[in-house]
């Protein structure tokens, strides 16, 4: 992990470093969850990198280089995996988990966040078997008003419907069905969805 955010202008060749920013992200780091950043979008000249390992967010403003911290769900919150803007709204960002169950709904503009963990009838997710994380996505597309969401470690094919918030499972024509995944280390094939 590089310890600050770099600046470079390419004009000059001139860097500038922004390190005091990510340490407070550090303190959700520890040998075994070495990442920073669980997703990060470029919102107009504001950089907003969520935790990997927390509830916090950090929102960075390119042009000024002042920051804020802030909080979006509740304490336990355990990471963020993914994050994607809404479709319908440009104020709201979508959160996925990166190894709990809550999907976080969240308004740049208010604060305000919705948490949405109601999965399908039949969800589960397997651990990792050296860690023992509950990985639940190894990707996510947005389409057609919905957010599709991959199996890491999970037993379905999800899609989160941004309007309504609901979860619902999606039958896909694969070769496979998701829990005959031949690998041991990962359960994610490289090629099983291409």
């Amino acid at each position: 992990l590089y310890p600050a955010i770099l600046r470079y202008d390419r004009l000059t060749g001139k860097c500038c470093y922004y390190g005091k920013c990510l340490q407070k992200f550090m303190a959700a780091r520890s040998a075994r969850k070495e990442e920073l950043s669980g997703g990060c979008i470029l919102r107009g000249h504001h950089l907003l990198l969520a935790s990997a390992w927390s509830n916090k967010l950090l929102d960075f403003d390119m042009e000024t280089s002042e920051y804020e911290i802030r909080i979006i769900g509740p304490e336990d919150t355990q990471g963020t995996g993914a994050m994607l803007q809404d479709d319908r709204n440009p104020d709201v960002y979508w959160l996925l988990p990166r190894v709990d169950r809550a999907i976080r709904k969240w308004n740049y503009q208010t604060g305000a966040y919705e948490i949405i963990d109601d999965y399908p009838e039949g969800y589960e997710c397997a651990k990792d078997w050296f860690i023992e994380y509950t990985y639940r996505f190894s990707g996510a597309i947005k389409q057609d008003g919905g957010i599709w969401l991959f199996p890491c470690y999970g037993n379905m094919i999800l899609r989160l419907d941004m309007a309504s918030g609901r979860l619902e499972q999606v039958e896909l024509p694969l070769p496979h069905k998701l829990d005959e995944r031949q690998r041991l280390f990962f359960l994610q094939q490289a090629d099983f969805f291409s």
